[in-house]
């Protein structure tokens, strides 16, 4: 069984396999992470009749986000890692918006930017060309951003505010060119296995202007 966890945003738990989800849980109002994470966690396993041994892999979304909820997250997979001998992966939100997109694209070369939004009207932001990661993640506030250089991009966007926001500018992207991509903690289900063969510990990452 597979644990995947996302404190950076609130508390979010999933519990899964190749064939089933066991337990999904989601409560973003959630400040006192570290006070709770672990009873969550063993409140859950109660419920679907699992203990810490069936654990085969932990999966962290490890930002961008609450610093210290990612941070608390990763302590608690490493302290696993160490006492279950298990493996343990780490992808950002942008990984994921990146990997599950059906691009509407034909040119594979085409430049992604990924905007995640953060609180009011500013956004996490990093683009992507295939599965490369090509600039350091940054918050962007929507007034501040001339989108008249991101026409040619394909913009992905996880929030309506953004595409209201567009449409009272001119000369943006052509609507063909942006996508939502609706973010849950569920989509790491469907990761391939190759995003398993290189064995890392993952870190928070680092975004330009918050920290």
């Amino acid at each position: 069984m597979i644990l995947g966890i996302d404190c950076s945003n609130g508390l979010n738990l999933i519990f899964f396999d190749k064939k089933k989800i066991y337990y999904n849980y989601n409560n973003y109002k959630i400040t006192n992470t570290s006070e709770i994470l672990i009873t969550k966690i063993e409140n859950s396993l109660k419920k679907i009749n699992k203990n810490y041994n069936d654990f085969s892999k932990i999966i962290i979304i490890n930002g961008p986000g609450s610093f210290t909820g990612i941070r608390c997250s990763i302590t608690f997979a490493k302290m696993m890692r160490i006492s279950l001998s298990i493996p343990i992966y780490g992808y950002t939100k942008f990984e994921l918006a990146n990997l599950f997109l059906k691009t509407k694209s034909q040119n594979k070369n085409i430049k992604k930017r990924i905007f995640l939004h953060y609180q009011g009207e500013n956004f996490f932001h990093s683009s992507y060309r295939m599965d490369e990661c090509i600039s350091k993640p940054e918050i962007l506030n929507l007034k501040q951003c001339n989108f008249n250089n991101y026409k040619n991009d394909l913009l992905i966007i996880d929030n309506k505010l953004f595409f209201d926001y567009l449409k009272n500018e001119k000369n943006t992207s052509n609507p063909e060119m942006m996508s939502i991509f609706k973010y849950k903690l569920e989509n790491i289900i469907d990761l391939n296995k190759q995003y398993f063969q290189k064995k890392y510990i993952p870190q928070p990452i680092y975004v330009k202007n918050l920290f």
